[in-house]
Parts: structure tokens; sequence; C-alpha cells
């Protein structure tokens, strides 16, 4: 954990270059800004069927909550993931961030 998945309208432009740049600075930031595990870092890109309701681009950020982060931590993160879409994607996504407490977590594989 972190898991990001990054879903996408099927209007929004998504080229396989910036697809790639996404990935990588996503997960530069995963690094950076949450202190995350390099082997830990799961980003999806999944492309909508129909056309979405609601914005075109939805980021939905699943992680462990630690205390070092914090409000502002998240902050940061969500801020530099919307310049990130609208640097690459010309979109201002819609993000959402779910910590979950270890205690509650079952994980395999």
């Amino acid at each position: 954990m972190p898991v990001i998945t990054a879903t996408f309208d099927p209007a929004v432009d998504v080229s396989p270059a910036d697809a790639e740049r996404f990935n990588a600075r996503v997960a530069g930031l995963c690094l950076d800004q949450l202190s995350a595990a390099p082997d830990k870092v799961q980003i999806l890109m999944v492309r909508a069927i129909a056309p979405v309701h609601g914005a075109s681009i939805y980021i939905g950020v699943q992680y462990r909550h630690q205390d070092f982060r914090s409000p502002g931590v998240m902050d940061g993160f969500m801020q530099a993931l919307d310049h990130l879409c609208v640097e690459l994607f010309g979109k201002t996504p819609r993000i959402r961030c779910f910590p979950s407490r270890n205690d509650q977590l079952f994980a395999r594989n």
C-alpha cells in the first residue's frame, strides 16, 4: 500500500507516453511524500467503457494510516496529483483518499 486507482473517462486522451509519465511521477510522489516502500506502491490506470458521471478523472487512494501521513501531508499529495493531471491530461481530477488502520487491513500476496 498505497494503491492508487485512476479512472479515466473514455474521452480523456491518454497517450502511452503520458500514461508512463503518470505512473512514474505518481510512484515518485508515493515514495517522496507518503514515504511508501517502493515494493508496496501499486498504480492502476483504468479507462471507463462508457462516459462517467461526474469528473472525467477520478483518483482513489487507499493507504495505511501512519502518524506521519498527516492531513497536511495528504493535502500536499493530493495537490501534486491534481497538478499532474492538469499538466498531462488537461483535466482536474476528483481525488478521494481512504486510510486503513493496520488492525483493519487483511491482505494476501
